[in-house]
């Protein structure tokens, strides 16, 4: 079972990063300016995010807890202060997979078959502070590879280590918007950006053949009043060991057919 699920998950990869490199992912919607990065009482950030490696999410989050829903493969985390360890459920194995926020690492749990696929660990891209950029609305802190860098994977490449998907450079924004620096760390590591103990907007990076591939994007800003119920864990749910756990079966199933249409 486990060897199926393995397939599936390296098949869902594989077409979602070529979908992204191949320029096929939505035009990006022009956000409206954020004119304020403070919550009002009682109201949570809402974002609309699209990861290339697990899809788009529904985020909600404030100063008691954040909600990321991942509607490709129906999982869900969920986190609250003052601890900050993350859960993750899947409603379609009904699952769930309690963690540390030390050890939490969803990203890099799934693609430890990337390199073996020819395709980039993006989460270890480094990158530099530039400066600030305005992006999706936020003024963003803005962050860069050096040449240095881009000097060493071009080298790679020319030595025919990587392919022609792998970065060259890469440029990252992410923004402070008042909230806990965990909660920052938690989405850094559902998204595989960089750790900047900000919050993750914007990531994108340039291919050795000159395409932009886009590993993260942020819409539909604005804030929210929460349901009441917003950070209630399911109950009866099956719990396991691994995030990878709640790919199984029925969720690993259903994610493989958003995907492929069958």
């Amino acid at each position: 079972m486990q060897s199926k699920i393995v397939l599936l998950l390296i098949a869902l990869l594989t077409l979602c990063c070529s979908r992204a490199q191949g320029g096929q992912i939505k035009p990006e919607s022009k956000p409206e300016a954020i004119r304020a990065t403070k919550l009002a009482p009682g109201k949570a950030w809402s974002l609309h995010q699209s990861s290339m490696i697990l899809g788009e999410f529904d985020v909600l989050i404030n100063s008691t807890g954040l909600r990321a829903e991942c509607k490709r493969s129906g999982i869900i985390f969920v986190a609250q202060a003052p601890n900050w360890n993350p859960t993750a459920y899947s409603l379609r194995s009904n699952a769930i997979w309690k963690a540390k926020k030390e050890s939490f690492a969803p990203v890099e749990d799934i693609c430890k078959s990337l390199p073996i696929l020819g395709l980039p660990n993006i989460w270890l891209i480094p990158v530099v502070r530039l400066g600030q950029k305005d992006v999706s609305g936020f003024s963003c802190e803005s962050y860069i590879t050096t040449r240095k860098w881009t000097a060493e994977q071009v080298k790679q490449y020319q030595e025919r280590l990587v392919n022609k998907t792998f970065p060259r450079s890469a440029e990252y924004q992410a923004t402070e918007i008042n909230l806990p620096k965990p909660a920052y760390g938690i989405f850094e590591k559902i998204y595989g950006a960089p750790h900047c103990a900000l919050m993750p907007i914007h990531f994108t990076y340039t291919t050795m053949k000159g395409s932009v591939a886009v590993a993260l994007r942020s819409n539909t800003i604005k804030q929210v009043t929460p349901a009441k119920n917003w950070l209630n864990l399911p109950v009866n749910f099956k719990q396991v060991k691994t995030f990878n756990e709640l790919n199984m079966d029925k969720g690993a199933q259903a994610g493989a057919e958003d995907l492929f249409g069958h």
